[in-house]
C-alpha cells in the first residue's frame, strides 16, 4: 500500500459541491476522504469512504458557497477484519467562490 497519497484537486463549484481527487494507490481497498472548516481539521463537517481503488474521486455535496473548506485523504487496506491506513495527504484548502452581487 502506498504511503503516502497524493491530492491534486479540491475545486468549488457553483452548486455547493466541491470535487475532490487524488492519485491511485494499487494495493489499497478504498480511501477515506476528510472536510473540515479548519486548517488542524478538529471541525470535520463530512466524511465519505470510497470502496475500491479504481474511483480516484469524490464530489462533496451539501456545502456554503462562502465558506472555507479544508480537504485531506488516505488510503486503507481491509486484511480480513482489520483495517490498514496509509498516512493522510497534504491538507488542500478550498477557496469560497465569490458572489456577485445583482445591481
Amino acid at each position: 500500500m502506498a504511503k503516502h497519497i497524493h491530492l491534486h484537486l479540491a475545486q468549488q463549484s457553483k452548486n455547493r459541491r466541491i470535487m475532490v481527487k487524488w492519485t491511485n494507490s494499487p494495493r489499497c481497498t478504498g480511501y477515506e476522504v476528510r472536510v473540515a472548516t479548519d486548517k488542524k481539521m478538529k471541525h470535520v463537517v463530512k466524511k465519505y469512504t470510497v470502496s475500491g481503488n479504481t474511483k480516484q474521486y469524490v464530489k462533496v455535496k451539501g456545502l456554503t458557497k462562502t465558506k472555507k473548506y479544508y480537504v485531506k485523504v488516505r488510503a486503507y487496506l481491509k486484511v480480513g477484519k482489520k483495517y490498514y491506513y496509509s498516512s493522510y495527504s497534504a491538507v488542500v484548502k478550498n477557496k469560497p467562490l465569490k458572489i456577485k452581487k445583482k445591481k
